[in-house]
């Protein structure tokens, strides 16, 4: 039987293509001025209409998913959450740049769980329907019952980091890494224990010294440390992440629940707490990044790894998960203003 994303995918491959208007909009008090974005695969209008944000996102969309959107099938969803996604990146960078240039400081990032509605117009057949939003999440029944005693102020700024990143603030994600990362240092009192003088001549020295006594995974102790300079790029030369960014702050935020669970975890409750908030976190990450089409065309494409023994497979997880040189090309070797959406 074909699944719902082969049928799309087929429609994808073969040009079968309907060209629709996504509208969608947002409440809120924000200033700017009206803007308009074009990419390869879509054009954007964001507008202010009162006190609300509506955008208008020109795309061509493969027929079977438009036929089943129409009819909630609830796999297509998915499938309009990673248009939209591609979408909010660029307009949230679009209102930074326009809170700093022009000081609008009750600008904030928006995010799909910020949508007060949406509506789909199939230019095709002229036809127009609505899709129920917004839409939510389940409760986490072991986290909503889990004791206060895990309550660590290094944890607070894990899950800053991952809100910062749902919300598409790279920077900030970025910083929260490290300050969360700092601070467990702090509790577990590893400084103290590897590094006895309290004078620090080099900071970026007496950081990595840390990371290579503790993080003996290479691919983990490599991006910790790439990430660390991210911050200080971010903090002291005037660097900005954008949309282009998002899988190294994914990248940092996977690291760093790493070597919790691998390193500074002193007991296994507290290993499964952080690995429950983990669990969390992926689920927002499906709901509110959507899927991609293009993503099972390009899988389909890709040669399968073979697995063969737990090393195989220790191997090919943290391999994943290492960052790669183009993620950061721009950041350590490209052009340093090279920090806008245009």
């Amino acid at each position: 039987m074909e699944t719902f994303s082969s049928q799309y995918e087929n429609d994808y491959k073969n040009k079968n293509l309907v060209d629709c208007k996504i509208l969608f909009w947002f409440r809120g008090f924000m200033s700017f001025q009206n803007f308009e974005i074009k990419k390869s695969d879509f054009k954007i209008l964001v507008f202010r209409e009162q006190n609300e944000i509506r955008i208008i996102m020109d795309r061509k969309i493969p027929e079977s998913l438009v036929d089943d959107l129409k009819t909630l099938e609830k796999s297509s969803l998915n499938f309009l959450n990673g248009y939209i996604n591609d979408a909010v990146p660029y307009i949230n960078q679009k209102l930074k740049e326009n809170k700093y240039l022009t000081i609008q400081i009750i600008n904030r990032p928006i995010s799909i769980l910020d949508i007060q509605g949406l509506s789909i117009a199939n230019l095709k057949n002229n036809e127009k329907f609505w899709i129920p939003w917004p839409t939510g999440f389940g409760d986490f029944p072991f986290l909503n019952t889990n004791p206060k005693k895990y309550d660590f102020v290094y944890i607070r700024d894990l899950i800053d980091a991952m809100t910062s990143y749902l919300y598409h603030d790279y920077d900030e994600c970025i910083r929260k890494i490290i300050t969360s990362l700092d601070n467990a240092l702090n509790y577990y009192k590893t400084k103290e224990r590897i590094i006895k003088e309290k004078k620090k001549k080099n900071e970026k020295l007496y950081f990595k010294k840390i990371m290579d006594e503790i993080v003996k995974r290479p691919e983990l102790n490599y991006n910790i440390k790439k990430i660390y300079d991210t911050r200080n790029k971010i903090v002291h030369e005037k660097i900005r992440l954008n949309q282009n960014d998002d899988m190294l702050c994914k990248k940092g935020i996977g690291t760093l629940l790493y070597i919790y669970k691998m390193y500074l975890c002193d007991s296994d409750k507290l290993s499964n707490y952080i690995f429950q908030i983990e669990m969390q976190f992926n689920s927002e990450i499906l709901f509110l990044r959507g899927m991609k089409i293009e993503h099972f065309i390009q899988e389909d494409d890709e040669k399968t790894e073979i697995i063969k023994t737990p090393e195989d497979l220790n191997n090919s997880m943290f391999n994943s998960i290492k960052i790669k040189d183009k993620e950061i090309s721009r950041l350590f070797y490209g052009n340093k203003n090279q920090n806008t959406t245009t």
